[in-house]
């Protein structure tokens, strides 16, 4: 799976317009179109996949995405994923069918995934230490187990919770 389909990014996506202008990205934010993605998309009629590569991404050593003095403003990311389950709780009350379902369902599995891997990336990419980021990931996860904990089963709840009691631990030894 290519990064760029398996995260949000604004680079890879024409969006007309008059849909863009109701969807405004946050002010302050990193990864600001990880806030706005849902409300796009249920605002489009109609979505095309383009399987032809016709535009490069230059990445620069020196853009705020790589700039590690940024590493903790990248955590923006999170809030945004809980931002999108919310609004699919939102789906699933109108809606309430197998599809809505579904949706919230991997949305959650979407947070708990990024919780792992921005705790790796918080100390393989931008080295900052354990010690600075053990209490946030470890408080994100204790509340996400305790808010979504019916998706998760027995082995994987037990991973979850030896990540909320040490982080560095499950990199080292489950993550792996």
């Amino acid at each position: 799976c290519h990064y760029a389909t398996a995260v949000i990014v604004a680079w890879n996506k024409l969006i007309r317009t008059e849909i863009m202008r109701k969807h405004l990205y946050p002010v302050g934010k990193l990864h600001e179109d990880e806030f706005v993605i849902m409300g796009l998309l249920l605002d489009c009629e109609r979505t095309v996949w383009y399987k032809t590569d016709i535009y490069s991404y230059r990445q620069r050593s020196s853009s705020i995405m790589q700039d590690a003095k940024c590493a903790m403003k990248h955590l923006d990311v999170l809030d945004a994923h809980e931002s999108r389950i919310k609004i699919c709780y939102d789906i699933n009350k109108t809606e309430n069918n197998e599809q809505s379902r579904k949706l919230l369902k991997q949305m959650k599995w979407a947070y708990f995934w990024n919780i792992e891997v921005w705790y790796y990336f918080m100390r393989k990419k931008y080295n900052v230490s354990s010690h600075r980021i053990h209490i946030y990931f470890s408080m994100r996860m204790i509340k996400a187990i305790l808010k979504y904990h019916e998706i998760l089963w027995k082995r994987k709840l037990r991973d979850y919770l030896i990540f909320a009691l040490s982080p560095e631990y499950y990199l080292k030894h489950i993550y792996s």
